[in-house]
């Protein structure tokens, strides 16, 4: 009990087999520390989601097909079949981006840590695949919501580089990435007639209003915007000064403009809740019992009541 309260374990931990997933892409731009750390803790939190599964019989799989090389060259083309694939229009915004990515079969786990990375994936033969958001506060939701994506990529692009030892970011895939995640989330068609849209306001304003209509970053408007060739690099010192002209704040640090918004995503805009629900419907058919559940949600015994006591199924 002292060991596990100095390294911040519980007692549990110390007896569990020893676990280990292979098929991760876990990159970052600095060596971590405690990278082994978080790739146990997702392990565990991966293992536990499939007995859950197995227990309320409800094994997801996974429902995207993988597109011919073709596709894949070209990421604009790549995410408009996905779209396709999966029922998106070519117009609409992704309104629920984590239940998108459970309904195609991919798990979700926000792991909150002031570690220096934003995502991983992983592509387990035993348990699936999934895709690990640092959901800490200092991380604006949009980017949240693009890392999502980004790692989607990974996953449709890059199944080879799934290698547990690997650390170093690969360029070239991390372009790939992040350019499907754009186009995915906001694809072509639909940015040409919601910017074209908004003429006559000012330049921040505008940018603002069509990052909140598709839930992105407005560095993923201005990048959207040199791509199609209507501006260029200068874009990102143009907009910096005019968002501090008119608001008297910068954007420094990846700070993403959020207190001045009339509408802003806020964290309910990107919720992970499967686990939740299957948890709770297994303690509640009695396959598994309230202290398993709470380990498995990592909460304690008295949260979990109480979330049994304050979540109301109505069927509609």
């Amino acid at each position: 009990m002292a060991l596990g309260k100095s390294l911040g374990h519980k007692t549990g931990d110390f007896l569990q087999q020893f676990l280990t997933i292979e098929a991760v892409r876990f990159r970052s731009q600095k060596k971590l520390r405690s990278r082994d750390m978080v790739i146990d803790d997702i392990d565990r939190w991966l293992r536990n989601y499939q007995f859950i599964e197995e227990e309320t019989d409800q094994r997801s799989r996974l429902l995207l097909k993988k597109p011919s090389k073709a596709i894949c060259k070209d990421m604009r083309t790549l995410a408009e079949y996905l779209r396709k694939e999966i029922g998106l229009d070519e117009a609409s915004p992704i309104i629920d981006p984590c239940l998108l990515l459970e309904k195609i079969g991919i798990k979700v786990l926000f792991y909150d840590t002031t570690a220096d990375f934003f995502g991983l994936s992983i592509n387990d033969k035993n348990c699936g695949q999934a895709i690990v958001i640092n959901s800490n506060d200092r991380i604006s939701v949009e980017r949240k919501i693009f890392t999502a994506f980004h790692e989607l990529g990974h996953l449709i692009l890059h199944l080879d580089s799934f290698q547990i030892n690997k650390e170093n970011e690969n360029a070239k895939e991390e372009m790939e990435a992040d350019e499907f995640a754009g186009y995915f989330l906001m694809p072509k068609i639909a940015f040409r007639d919601v910017w074209n849209g908004s003429r006559g306001i000012p330049f921040v304003d505008r940018v603002l209003k069509v990052k909140r209509y598709f839930g992105v970053s407005y560095k993923t408007i201005l990048k959207r915007l040199i791509d199609e060739r209507v501006t260029d690099d200068k874009i990102w010192m143009k907009f910096n000064y005019e968002f501090n002209k008119r608001y008297h704040e910068n954007l420094k640090n990846h700070r993403e403009p959020l207190g001045m918004e009339p509408k802003r995503l806020v964290p309910s805009d990107f919720l992970e809740d499967r686990l939740s629900r299957l948890t709770l419907l297994a303690v509640q058919n009695e396959k598994i019992s309230i202290s398993r559940g709470a380990e498995i949600l990592g909460i304690s015994v008295t949260e979990l009541y109480d979330l049994m006591q304050n979540t109301y199924e109505v069927g509609v």
